[in-house]
Parts: structure tokens; C-alpha cells; sequence
């Protein structure tokens, strides 16, 4: 638990640099518990397989290929990268300690979404200590403060690095409004849109679109009158992109300054993947390069355009089928308590398209929450659902 606050609050390591410590701290807790209820745990071979191919075996193979290709190293980040990669053996400790973490996770992430509508009103109701707050967040990485323009339309947004995550506590909190009654479900309406309004209030096309759509395919997921709610959907979007095209327009315009930067990026990798060597091997984990836009980095916000060029197509595309590896359990009617994890996480997969958190360690950790429940959980196996199975309440909906 205080590993996920630490990785939730303290993205970039930069406050309390507790997030390795703590993270050692668990490995070995964990260590201790298999020594001594030897014979008695039990450990999903996929899963170790999983862990040993995503956080061992291409990261490796990639970091070979870049000292292989490269005789000076002056510059390098892929231990940087590897040291993120390794907390996805956190999945191997939840398995072991027999721990359900989804719940615990969603509130956690709630307490953020409080914090940035907290941020959000200070900044507005005080400049000057919202000032001082744009200078902390820089300082340690944690939240951006500044005002975006989409055409007529003014935000001021509070981005905290961890926002993505909030379609996480969107997916689960609509699971919830459509599977409990009375007082449950008044609390879950509450905080599910506590979590919308924080996702909005982040202020990026990114989070907002895909805060609402999590949203509307949940609810589609598990109401008995899918038909019905698309076409609700559908005009209602019609009716707000009719309403607010000039705003629209401007958030998709090739001119828009994020827009431009990433469309710059997008000219880079494909200078760079047009070399027959990069493009089948790719540089190297961790390897920099001279983009237009940032100069000398190893990092973009196009995660899945930097996954080609550090894996080439020869290990990004394993790892691009194990990262969606998952979301296959949509399909398994034993997982349908869960299914809003998979949706949350596919919309977190969308966010990462144009976001770096996927291959850090916060990233790592909510990657490892998803496959422990998608290896090791079922319907059979995790307890407190039993009484929602094929519930249906007075919307229409059923688990």
C-alpha cells in the first residue's frame, strides 16, 4: 500500500525518494514468506513467464543491442529504464501474499483526484500561492499548473503526472453505480464524479476524452440495454460537437502548439525507422536521439512510436501483444467483476499513446495490479462479489 501512495504522489522520486527503498523492502518481505511457507505458495507459471519476458529477457536483449551498435555510451538511460522495469515483480509479491489491491488502488487514486480539485481552487481563489505551488510542482515533478487554449475556450489546468490513472477509479466507481442500490450506489455516483470533475479539471484533451469514454463503455459493458445507451451516446456527443466545434477544431488543429510538437516527433521516428536496421532491431533500450522539438533525449510523449525505436519490430511487437495481453480477459465471463479493471486499463493504454508514464516505474506498478488480477483472480477465487452476480437493478444493469 505505501509503495502505490508512493508511486501515485511521487511520480518522479523526487519528495521522500522512498519509492526504491520501499520497493526493496516488499522484494524482501516477500523473500522471507516463500522461505518460510516454502512448498505452500503458489506461483502461476504464465505469470513468471509474463515477469521474466517484459522485465528480464527484451530489456536485456534490447540493452545488448545497443552496446552492440554503439562504442560510446556518454549518454545513456537504459538502466534508468531497467530499474522500471523490474517493479513489475511486484505482480509476483501480490500473487504470493494472496492480495487484491484493485479496490485499494481506486481509492488511493480518489484521494488524488480530491488533492487536484483542492490545487485547482487555490490556484484560482490565490494566484500567489498558486504560483508558489507551479514552482514545488515543477521543482519535484509532480503537478504542472498552467492555462490552456482551445479556441474560445480557457482552462486552467492542474495536470498531476499520475492523472492518467484516474480511468482507473472511473471504470471501477461506474461498476459500482450500476451494481449496487440505496446508499452504496449514492457513494459511488459521489465519488465517480469526484474523479470526472478531477479529470476535466486536468485540463488535456487526452484525459478529458478518454475519462468520458471509459466512462460510457463501462456503462455500456454491463447494462442489458447496450443499444439504447450508444444511441443516447452518439446524439449527445453529436449535439456537444455541434455546440462547440470551434473548440473542437482548435484541439485538433496541426498548429496548436502541443499538436505541433508531437507531429514533429512523429517526423523524427519516421527518419529514424526508415533505416532497414532500427526499424527490424531498433537502437537499443534507453538509447537518445536528437528530436526537433526537445533536442538531445530519450524520451518522448509517444510512447508507442519510442517503444519501436528502442525494441524495433523484432521485440516491440511481443511486447506491444503482452501489454494488451490482459485485456483478453473481456472475454472470459469468470473475469466479469473485473472487467472494469481491463476497461480502465485500456483506457489507460490510449492515454499512453501520447504520455511517457507506461515505461516508469509508477507505470510498471499499475501494470503489475492488472496482470496479478488477470493471472491469478476470477470469480472463484476473489471474495466480496458473490452477492452482485447476476444482480440487475432498476436501470437494466446486471454483473
Amino acid at each position: 500500500m505505501s509503495l502505490m501512495i508512493a508511486a501515485i504522489f511521487d511520480p518522479l522520486d523526487k519528495i521522500a525518494h522512498l519509492k526504491v527503498p520501499l520497493f526493496v523492502a516488499v522484494c524482501g518481505f516477500c523473500l522471507i514468506r516463500m522461505v518460510i511457507t516454502v512448498g505452500r505458495a503458489s506461483l502461476p507459471a504464465s505469470l513468471t513467464l509474463y515477469v521474466l519476458t517484459v522485465a528480464f529477457l527484451i530489456p536485456l536483449l534490447s540493452m545488448c543491442i545497443y552496446f552492440l551498435r554503439n562504442s560510446s555510451n556518454i549518454e545513456y538511460a537504459g538502466l534508468d529504464y531497467l530499474k522500471a522495469y523490474l517493479f513489475l515483480v511486484l505482480s509476483i509479491v501480490l500473487v504470493l501474499s494472496k492480495l487484491d489491491v484493485v479496490r485499494s488502488l481506486c481509492v488511493i487514486l480518489t484521494i488524488l483526484s480530491m488533492l487536484l480539485i483542492g490545487v485547482y481552487f487555490v490556484a484560482t481563489e490565490n494566484p500567489t500561492l498558486g504560483d508558489v505551488l507551479v514552482e514545488l510542482g515543477n521543482t519535484y515533478g509532480v503537478v504542472g499548473i498552467n492555462q490552456r487554449s482551445y479556441g474560445d475556450l480557457q482552462i486552467l489546468g492542474i495536470y498531476f503526472n499520475s492523472s492518467p490513472l484516474l480511468v482507473l477509479p472511473i471504470a471501477y466507481f461506474t461498476y459500482r453505480c450500476v451494481t449496487t442500490r440505496s446508499w452504496s450506489f449514492v457513494v459511488s455516483v459521489g465519488i465517480l464524479a469526484i474523479n470526472m470533475v478531477a479529470m476535466i479539471m486536468s485540463g488535456t484533451r487526452n484525459n478529458m476524452f478518454v475519462g468520458c469514454l471509459t466512462m460510457f463503455v463501462t456503462l455500456v459493458w454491463y447494462s442489458k440495454r447496450k443499444l439504447a445507451l450508444i444511441l443516447a451516446g452518439t446524439a449527445l456527443s453529436t449535439l456537444i460537437a455541434g455546440m462547440e466545434w470551434n473548440v473542437i477544431r482548435a484541439m485538433l488543429s496541426a498548429s496548436e502548439g502541443s499538436n505541433a510538437v508531437k507531429l514533429q516527433h512523429v517526423h523524427d521516428y519516421l527518419q529514424i525507422l526508415a533505416e532497414p536496421t532500427t526499424l527490424l532491431i531498433g537502437q537499443g533500450l534507453g538509447a537518445y536521439f536528437n528530436s526537433t522539438a526537445y533536442g538531445h533525449t530519450a524520451v518522448t510523449e509517444l510512447t508507442y512510436l519510442e517503444i519501436v525505436r528502442f525494441y524495433g519490430l523484432m521485440f516491440s511487437v511481443p511486447m506491444f501483444v503482452l501489454l494488451l495481453y490482459p485485456i483478453t480477459r473481456l472475454i472470459r465471463s469468470d473475469y466479469r467483476q473485473y472487467h472494469h479493471l481491463y476497461i480502465g486499463y485500456g483506457g489507460y493504454l490510449i492515454l499512453c499513446m501520447a504520455n511517457p508514464f507506461l515505461m516508469s516505474s509508477s507505470g510498471m506498478l499499475i501494470l503489475s495490479v492488472v496482470i496479478c488480477n488477470a493471472f491469478s483472480f476470477s470469480s472463484t477465487k476473489c471474495p466480496s462479489t458473490a452477492s452482485q452476480v447476476a444482480r440487475e437493478n432498476r436501470f437494466g444493469f446486471a454483473v
